[in-house]
This record gives structure tokens, sequence and C-alpha cells, in this order.
């Protein structure tokens, strides 16, 4: 089993909201775990959850091949969430950081050639719009998304799209479907390269994914990344208004 990847210090340079948004308390702390020495144990167990689940998605595609639908069906593997197992210092799937945020994502299609992979930053959002074109049916104007049909046949083709995820902080005094929804609410965008968190007070986390995809360390407050974090920013509060 290999671990997943964690440090103590990690959480050294967030504002108080993501540790108050991002950790829950009621879940597994890695920290815990160490110290009852549970942390392997709860890692196998997560791990062979996803392997059983592995399992059965290969008999539902070895009765697909088996029949008369094999040649003209088209398959879409996804998760609704990420989740940690032991980064960032929690066991859970509720958070803004990638881990949580970030989610399988298979797409098989007849005409699609096979063994391509993607790196752009695309959003569940867009399977909807992404069926529709490889259908061929007519688009629904009120899609959000944005069909991925283009990435299938060119994973490196042009792509100025952002990922983003809104999490609504719940209050003790009132069910989270009674909160309006601008308020009290954190968000998440992520780009090719950076991914930037704009919590419900104003304090902010960014990182570089590729030089720190653990995001380890938060340059947020770094001056030289002032331009962009702006850049995000803004491109978050465009989104938003639409």
């Amino acid at each position: 089993i290999t671990m997943a990847p964690y440090t103590k210090e990690d959480k050294n340079d967030l504002p108080i909201a993501s540790k108050n948004t991002n950790i829950l308390k009621f879940m597994p702390l890695t920290e815990s775990l160490i110290k009852t020495n549970k942390l392997r144990q709860a890692t196998h167990s997560y791990l062979a959850c996803i392997s059983f689940v592995d399992h059965q998605v290969g008999r539902v595609l070895d009765a697909l091949k088996e029949s008369p639908y094999k040649d003209n069906t088209i398959v879409i593997l996804w998760s609704d969430h990420g989740y940690h197992i032991g980064e960032k210092g929690t066991f859970q799937k509720h958070s803004l950081w990638q881990r949580a945020t970030h989610v399988p994502l298979i797409i098989s299609a007849p005409g699609i050639g096979k063994g391509k992979t993607c790196s752009k930053p695309v959003e569940l959002l867009d399977i909807y719009p992404s069926l529709i074109d490889l259908c061929m049916l007519p688009k629904n104007a009120k899609n959000e998304g944005t069909s991925l049909k283009p990435l299938m046949i060119n994973p490196n083709g042009k792509w100025d799209k952002y990922a983003i995820t809104t999490y609504r902080k719940q209050s003790k005094h009132c069910k989270a479907d009674k909160i309006p929804y601008a308020k009290d609410t954190s968000h998440s965008i992520i780009g090719s390269q950076y991914h930037y968190i704009l919590y419900s007070d104003g304090s902010e986390e960014l990182y570089d994914l590729k030089e720190d995809p653990n995001e380890w360390r938060n340059l947020a407050k770094i001056l030289e990344f002032n331009n962009q974090k702006t850049k995000m920013k803004n491109a978050l509060k465009v989104q938003l208004k639409q």
C-alpha cells in the first residue's frame, strides 16, 4: 500500500476560513489515525472499496462487449467527488482542495480514438452537452457546460475554460437548503496550472499544481503571484455572474 502524501506542517499557511470550511471535525483526522496506528488500515479499507467497485464496472463492460450494442454505445465513467485519504490532514470528501474536487472522467464513444489522455480542466457540467454532441442531437440552450468532443478528438487542442466548484457553508441554526445561495459561499477555480480558492470572508489560497501537486505551499500572499491570483479571481467573478 502506498500511503497518501502528507506533512504535519501543511496547514500552517492557511487562513482560518480554510480550516473551518475544509476540515470536518467529525471525519477522521490524519494525525489522530497516526497516533492510534490506524492510518494504514483506513487507507487499505478505502482502496479495497475502490477495487470492489472497479470489479463491478468490469462486469458491466464485459456484458456490454457480449451484447449487440457494443459498437454503438457511449460509456462515461465518473465520480461525483474526489476523496482525501490522509492528504491535507483528513479523510473526507467535502473540501475545495484538489483531492476532493478532482474526479475520474473516462469517456468511450464510437468513432473516438482509444488510449488518449487529456490534462485540460473540465467540469461534470460538461458531460450532458458532450452526450448531446456525440449523439448529434439539437443543442440545449439551457446547458451551462461545454461539449468535450473537441478534446476527445484532439486532447491538446485549444481550451481556455476553468473548472469551478462552489461550496456552501452550512449553519447549525438552519438547514443547508434554507441558506441563500449567494451568502456564506466559497469557491474554487482551477486552470491548466494554477488553483485559486476564495472563501466567504475574502481570504484566499493559490497553488501552482505543476510545481506543488500536493498543494502544500499557499502562494496567495506572495507578491509575485498577485497577477495570477487577480486573473483567476476575475475569471471566477465573470463565471458566477452568468
